[in-house]
């Protein structure tokens, strides 16, 4: 994903910079200018809330993925084999009703993740620029 720096001021492209290098590195601080850059531009305190935030998306993707995506991955399946993993005991007249109701938890979910980060965007004041 190409982050448009003329869409963010400098700070707010740095703090998407900076969480977009923490997930790559799956969870470690990244290191660099653009790092030293950010830590210079925030508080102690701003910094742990971005943190916190990165550490929330990233708890709520993994979940997703194991309880709604690892089941339904048909590319996983070995010849002849039905749904493995969490979900994987259901089947037949069950499988219509579950993947509605997955897909609204779904929904649900990602329309909570927004809220989430209306709120934190807020709080930073962030603009979050659709670009």
């Amino acid at each position: 994903m190409d982050l448009d720096k003329n869409c963010f001021t400098k700070k707010k492209w740095l703090a998407l910079r900076w969480a977009r290098d923490w997930a790559v590195l799956r969870g470690k601080d990244p290191k660099g200018q653009n790092a030293k850059a950010f830590e210079a531009a925030y508080t102690k305190e701003q910094i742990a809330h971005i943190k916190k935030l990165c550490a929330m998306m990233k708890m709520a993707n993994y979940t997703s993925n194991f309880l709604f995506a690892i089941p339904y991955r048909e590319d996983l399946l070995a010849p002849g084999e039905k749904y493995p993993g969490a979900l994987g005991f259901l089947s037949g007249p069950v499988e219509g009703l579950l993947s509605g109701a997955v897909l609204f938890a779904r929904s649900r979910a990602a329309q909570s993740v927004g809220r989430a980060a209306d709120v934190c965007a807020k709080a930073l004041k962030l603009n979050r620029c659709a670009a």
